[in-house]
């Protein structure tokens, strides 16, 4: 019996582009690295749930992330904006990998008396913790 060759999905098909966010979001949820997309049992994982599926690559999957950054920058920004008070907070604490990281996060009611909360911030600091250096971070 001979099975008919299934052609991928157009990168424009709603199953893909579907897909394509769902990518992004494993990515920014779970930290996981870009090169993910490159790694042969991920690729084998997706291909074996939908064949016509296909994976981003590196590259593309850099730019989505890059651009919802962008996006979730903008939006905070925009509420931020006509905020008379909002708490501001920071944190350092070493990874389980040993990387000293640190994160900077806004915290304010909005108009619709809903709190709101978004990270600013949140990357692994490089040198020692002086003042100096904190600093730098969250400028």
């Amino acid at each position: 019996m001979f099975f008919k060759s299934q052609k991928t999905f157009h990168p424009t098909h709603p199953v893909q582009k579907a897909f394509n966010e769902r990518q992004v979001d494993m990515v920014v949820s779970t930290l996981c690295p870009e090169s993910i997309v490159d790694d042969e049992a991920y690729v084998s994982m997706i291909f074996a749930a939908n064949p016509r599926l296909t994976v981003a690559s590196r590259s593309t999957l850099s730019r989505a992330v890059t651009s919802r950054f962008k996006r979730h920058q903008l939006r905070v920004r925009t509420s931020l904006k006509d905020m008379d008070v909002c708490h501001v907070n920071s944190d350092m604490w070493t990874s389980t990998a040993n990387d000293a990281c640190g994160s900077f996060v806004v915290s304010f009611i909005s108009s619709g008396w809903e709190l709101e909360t978004c990270v600013l911030r949140c990357c692994i600091v490089e040198g020692r913790h002086t003042a100096l250096a904190i600093a730098a971070f969250l400028l």
